[in-house]
């Protein structure tokens, strides 16, 4: 007799039902029905096939590593388990791939005899003809307008944020009675830090960023390229400070 059919003889023996078996070892009824078969690999996990006709055993009051030594031929070995699962694996695998590669060279297959067929039909009556799709018009070139604008974005305290967006050359023209200016770029080329009246200078072409620190500036009115900077938002106190954005087109 087999280990499992001896572990049902011997629970049904002692008068143990199903319901009391289950309620000692804490294993499901259907589990135990299984053990009881010997059908150990319908278990869900067989590698803990030894775990659980141990904790049965037990429960009915036997010496388990007796019943291993007798019946060890029939319990499953975790590494045979391991094994046996990880060649079903790669079998697996390799049979999804072939799968995948018949699939893919049916598909390629198939889409090269149906441009067989359409060269066929093609050359037959003539569809794949060229011809235009419209005539062709001449184009003259298109006059490059110039752009200029500079805008006010925003003021805080004593300093005016400007954006200068242009595909022309940039001046910066001060007029006035003597105020004290330093303007300079991001590239640090000053262009002037003195006192002055009516100045024009020219802002270097790789400038993307220029700034302008006036003293006294109700003396003094500033121009980009001939458009007057409003100033009317931005505190006088003190020296005043210009920050241009510069956006080549």
């Amino acid at each position: 007799m087999s280990l499992g059919p001896y572990l049902r003889n011997v629970r049904e023996q002692k008068g143990i039902t199903l319901r009391e078996i289950e309620a000692r070892t804490n294993i499901r009824r259907d589990i135990i029905q299984t053990i009881e078969r010997g059908d150990y690999h319908a278990l869900p996990d067989s590698s803990h096939t030894k775990y659980l006709i141990r904790t049965y055993a037990d429960a009915l009051q036997l010496n388990s590593d007796d019943l291993f030594e007798r019946y060890g031929d029939e319990i499953p070995i975790k590494e045979a388990v391991y094994k046996e699962r990880k060649e079903n694996k790669v079998d697996k695998d390799m049979l999804y791939l072939k799968k995948t590669i018949y699939t893919f060279l049916i598909v390629i297959g198939v889409l090269f005899v149906l441009w067989l067929v359409l060269l066929q039909v093609g050359g037959q009556g003539d569809y794949f003809s060229k011809s235009p799709v419209y005539d062709e018009v001449e184009v003259s070139p298109k006059e490059e307008s110039d752009t200029f604008n500079v805008t006010l974005e925003r003021v805080e305290d004593n300093t005016a944020f400007y954006t200068i967006n242009t595909s022309n050359d940039i001046n910066v023209t001060f007029k006035g009675d003597g105020s004290t200016v330093n303007m300079t770029d991001d590239n640090n080329n000053t262009y002037v830090n003195e006192t002055i009246n009516d100045e024009t200078y020219l802002i270097q072409s790789d400038a993307s960023e220029l700034f302008i620190a006036v003293e006294d500036n109700d003396k003094l009115s500033i121009f980009v390229n001939d458009v007057e900077l409003e100033d009317d938002e931005v505190q006088n106190d003190g020296t005043l400070f210009y920050h241009f954005t510069i956006e080549r087109e």
